[in-house]
């Protein structure tokens, strides 16, 4: 293993920072949230997985929030150490986030990694523990990918994927194509759904809802790429990581409740947004039509 091992006496990883940005505070989501992150740390700090770790959560919504009745909130749900950052500018997913990587990954190390993840996932206790052992058993460590199940637990939520294609993000702003063979072959594949991928262990592109990795895969990116700045920031950032001949990792046992996704089913604003950041993908990375 090139990454910290967890030899008796030591850490795998000396230190997690974890970045969370907020856009529209949903009190019962960030709670829920933030209690089941509480026990994923201390479950991964108990088994020496990490040594610290340092929550950094940004707003950047429209609404107000009054900092000490933020802080009673937070600090009532999450025991860890937190930075809190209210009313900032919104610089999109990406570009927000970015403010924690830059700030943080400041050296190409693999003793540290970096979270970044949604604030309504629902983590399950040994997620962070067991993500943290899968990337440490890497020789290119990348981003690692979890399983991503509904709020209530019963059904997958496909959240990574293979390089996309032009029909498939057709069929995912309008769902009813999906009832065509063509459409739901497609997505089948797409979505890492078909038979071949019951085994997976690697995949080409992770969800931005939970993007694990070292320091070392940071500063090597560069973080996110703020000309994404809603929308395949996450595919981008997983392409470009594998022109670098980064790994991406999956493992059932990191099980993620997530409550978001469905694009189709977003605003019509959301969806021109979703349109614009396509076009600035293919463009970038190359175009695939089926």
């Amino acid at each position: 293993m090139t990454t910290a091992q967890n030899l008796e006496g030591k850490t795998t990883f000396n230190e997690l920072i974890i970045s969370v940005v907020v856009h529209t505070w949903d009190a019962d989501d960030i709670e829920n949230c933030l209690k089941s992150l509480n026990t994923a740390i201390e479950d991964a700090t108990t088994k020496r997985h990490i040594g610290k770790s340092t929550l950094h959560l940004m707003y950047n919504g429209n609404e107000h929030l009054d900092l000490h009745i933020t802080e009673l909130f937070v600090h009532s749900h999450y025991k860890q150490p937190v930075n809190l950052k209210l009313n900032c500018e919104n610089k999109g997913y990406g570009g927000t986030n970015n403010t924690t990587i830059r700030q943080e990954v400041t050296i190409p190390t693999r003793e540290k990694c970096l979270i970044v993840m949604n604030s309504d996932l629902i983590l399950d206790k040994l997620s962070i523990s067991h993500a943290c052992e899968l990337l440490s058993s890497s020789e290119k460590p990348g981003l690692v990918a979890p399983m991503l199940l509904s709020l209530d637990g019963t059904e997958q939520v496909y959240g990574n994927k293979r390089y996309p294609n032009i029909c498939t993000l057709l069929a995912r702003l309008f769902p009813m194509l999906l009832r065509l063979k063509f459409f739901e072959n497609l997505n089948t594949l797409y979505e890492y759904r078909s038979d071949q991928d019951k085994n997976l262990k690697m995949v080409q592109i992770c969800s931005g809802s939970f993007l694990l990795a070292t320091h070392e895969f940071w500063f090597k990116l560069g973080g996110f790429n703020e000309d994404f700045f809603m929308y395949f920031e996450d595919f981008d950032l997983s392409i470009r990581a594998n022109k670098l001949g980064c790994e991406h990792l999956y493992n059932a046992n990191v099980k993620i409740k997530h409550k978001g996704g469905e694009t189709g089913k977003k605003p019509l604003y959301h969806k021109w947004l979703f349109i614009q950041s396509a076009f600035k993908f293919f463009n970038r990375h190359g175009w695939k039509w089926y």
